[in-house]
């Protein structure tokens, strides 16, 4: 788990310096956002809002508090240092690299707006980093591969709809997406290796 959240971060910093500088990433972006832009005409604007929406920073504060008290109610207290870790920690990521790369976001789909730097998307981040460290602190608890596999999954597909989501819009350009989601993935395994393995109750006494 050390391992992968320091090869995210790798990857991270290495695709904020690509668009940073004059690097072929540029184009790469400048080719693929009008094709996903729009995806699906005006009808699914309204759906593409809303899944964008469940990666904001209130909805994934508010999930991250509840998640803490299931997880504290449950007996798992360190969790709840865990999910802090992961929001806090994708949000601080969010506010400190955006103006240190500076990147202006790409043309939205009209009607749409949004404010502030492109890079890295800050939705996409909060997908990965709460939304991840969810599926990994539950799958602490499983008895399964099964089980731990279909959380594994549930938090990719969450992260994947998101951030097509914000490319569908037109608001970010592919690098943003996928910086994000390293991002995020950093901050739910640090979250994650911070809450450690869920201590068994002891037995009541009768």
């Amino acid at each position: 788990m050390r391992l992968a959240a320091g090869l995210f971060a790798l990857l991270f910093a290495g695709i904020a310096l690509l668009v940073a500088g004059d690097s072929p990433l540029l184009a790469i972006d400048r080719t693929v956002n009008p094709a996903l832009a729009g995806l699906g005409g005006p009808a699914l604007v309204p759906l593409f809002q809303a899944i964008s929406a469940m990666a904001g920073g209130v909805a994934t504060g508010v999930l991250a508090g509840v998640a803490a008290l299931a997880f504290w109610a449950k007996g798992f207290k360190r969790a709840v240092l865990g999910l802090a870790l992961a929001w806090a920690g994708s949000i601080g990521t969010i506010v400190v690299v955006k103006p240190l790369v500076a990147r202006a976001r790409p043309e939205p789909l009209a009607g749409i707006v949004e404010t502030g730097l492109s890079f890295p998307s800050g939705s996409t981040t909060l997908a990965a980093g709460v939304y991840g460290v969810i599926a990994l602190l539950l799958a602490r608890t499983c008895r399964t591969g099964a089980c731990r596999w279909m959380l594994a999954l549930a938090a990719l597909a969450v992260v994947v709809l998101v951030g097509l989501s914000r490319l569908a819009l037109g608001v970010h350009y592919l690098s943003d997406v996928v910086a994000g989601a390293l991002a995020g993935g950093v901050w739910a395994l640090i979250g994650a290796l911070a809450a450690g393995a869920p201590r068994p109750r002891a037995p009541r006494s009768r």
